[in-house]
């Protein structure tokens, strides 16, 4: 059976994607709210992770694969794997942007985290969008960027600076009473346009219901479940290797199991490291279609301190250990320290021992009660502001016509 040809409104969704598939992740959890609330839209997303790996597209999106790149410091990306220098990389991805929106004509476009994209190249072709005037312009920021002075700094460039001014809203992924991103990093001097602060954007509900995912992952009464996973599993290794090893010390005669989610992007040497050295009472998967399930049975989750797993662990109400991801960004680090203080994680210590980590998950019943419940229903506000975006825009096009 053919597809239904879609007649509503036409939305683009970039992420730059590094090493992660944190920004991707974010897109399509709002892509599918989008559609959710709008069926007969079309959202085409942009993406740069590699091999696309896991990625379940809602009904209604489809994807278009940029080369990939990987982060090697501040605003510095090299090709992931293909064999090019870096300025024919950009150029390449530049020109596939471009052909994209020029022959997709969105009405809308949604930029993750970079307003010029990596390396500016979004730049020329949000130029063009803004003269055109047809397509209205939005950039989403997750709650904590960068360090505010190397975020700033960067957006002083002019490839950056040009194109402020060209957004017509900036939602922020984050909630105010956790961190006043706007304040933090000035954004309301920044943009000449309104800045929202929507929630957490996490995903779609509902969850399994809590005894029967702990049956289904065949936990007995009085035993707990400890999940260690860190997204794509890019830089999970040392997450991973210390929560193997801490399992491995626990006294005899505990009563947990733990299960690894190595992620599809870890380093297949990496992998095949931890599967050596695997004890009894441990299970380790790169992919699973179960991480509802196993979130849910979860007792402790660890985890480094990127966007996506501790919204949906904390959502969940789940005790949260996180061990902060050093660099090259401080914005692991710099969340973590901020959640730490508001009560809704405990921070693994950079020098953490096996026996140390052990002790930590013995003791995980001890953890603080937070001191603030954030807002988790950014999904949904998100996709109903850009929805009203859309409709404000249809309804000034009318208006038009008829004058």
């Amino acid at each position: 059976m053919k597809p239904r040809r879609r007649s509503g409104p036409r939305l683009l969704l970039y992420s730059h994607d590094g090493q992660s598939l944190g920004h991707l992740r974010r897109n399509l959890n709002i892509a599918g709210a989008v559609l959710e609330r709008r069926p007969a839209a079309a959202v085409l997303l942009l993406a740069g992770v590699p091999g696309v790996p896991g990625v379940q597209l809602p009904a209604g999106a489809d994807l278009v694969k940029l080369p990939s790149i990987r982060k090697v410091d501040t605003d510095r990306w090299q090709p992931a794997s293909l064999g090019v220098d870096a300025r024919r990389l950009n150029a390449l991805r530049r020109d596939l942007i471009a052909a994209t929106v020029r022959t997709y004509r969105p009405d809308l476009l949604l930029v993750d985290y970079l307003p010029a994209g990596m390396g500016g190249e979004l730049a020329v072709i949000i130029d063009e969008l803004a003269a055109r005037g047809r397509t209205r312009l939005v950039l989403g920021l997750r709650d904590i960027l960068r360090d505010p002075e190397v975020t700033l700094r960067s957006w002083r460039h002019n490839a950056v600076r040009g194109v402020l001014g060209k957004y017509q809203r900036v939602l922020v992924y984050g909630d105010r009473s956790v961190i006043d991103t706007a304040a933090v990093y000035g954004l309301e001097d920044l943009f000449d346009c309104p800045v929202e602060h929507t929630g957490y954007v996490g995903p779609a509900g509902p969850w399994p219901e809590r005894a029967g995912a702990r049956r289904d992952v065949g936990l007995d009464d009085g035993w707990t479940l400890a999940l260690a996973t860190a997204g794509g599993g890019a830089h999970a290794y040392p997450l991973l290797r210390l929560a193997l090893a801490g399992f491995a010390v626990l006294p005899v005669g505990h009563r947990m199991r733990m299960h690894l989610l190595a992620g599809p992007l870890m380093d297949q040497v990496d992998y095949e490291r931890l599967a050596a050295n695997l004890v009894p009472g441990v299970r380790l998967e790169r992919i699973t279609d179960r991480l509802p399930t196993l979130m849910v049975a979860a007792d402790v989750v660890l985890t480094g301190a990127a966007y996506n797993t501790l919204v949906e662990s904390i959502g969940l109400g789940r005790p949260v250990l996180s061990m902060p991801r050093p660099g090259p960004s401080a914005e692991q680090t710099l969340r973590a320290g901020l959640f730490e203080r508001l009560g809704l994680l405990r921070t693994i210590p950079a020098d953490c021992s096996p026996a140390g980590l052990a002790e930590l998950l013995l003791n995980v019943g001890s953890s603080p009660t937070p001191q603030v419940q954030p807002q988790l229903d950014g999904r949904a506000r998100v996709a109903s502001t850009l929805l009203e975006m859309l409709d404000d825009r249809r309804d000034d096009r009318a208006a038009a016509a008829v004058a």
